[in-house]
């Protein structure tokens, strides 16, 4: 079976009986075979569309990640030994799809925060 100058397979037919196949038969089976071989050829791309599909996927995701990693503190000010302890928790929370709900004071000088996960 070819599909576009490409060899897909082969489509055999066998007979226990001398002469059973004649010029008839031999048109016949090589046009079922042309069908074949494109139903076949188009099932192989689409197949690679899919993988190359899901890949892009899996690569868009990690870069929207990443980007999200680089810019995940920016808007966040203090230095204080408490709020070190809570970007800490949510650096383990922020890969995962959780909504965390972050309490505590602002402005004010204090160390009390607390991260919870409100899903």
């Amino acid at each position: 079976m070819v599909h576009r100058g490409e060899a897909i397979g082969v489509l055999a037919v066998a007979s226990r009986l001398e002469g059973a196949f004649g010029q008839r038969e031999a048109e016949m089976l090589s046009e079922i075979a042309g069908h074949v071989a494109m139903a076949v050829s188009n099932a192989v791309a689409y197949r690679q569309i899919a993988e190359l599909r899901d890949k892009l996927s899996q690569e868009k995701h990690i870069s929207k990640m990443k980007i999200n990693l680089e810019n995940r503190f920016e808007d966040i000010v203090g230095e204080s030994a408490g709020l070190r302890h809570v970007l800490k928790e949510i650096e383990t929370v922020a890969p995962t799809d959780a909504t965390v709900l972050i309490q505590g004071e602002t402005g004010r000088g204090r160390n009390y925060w607390r991260v919870r996960s409100i899903d």
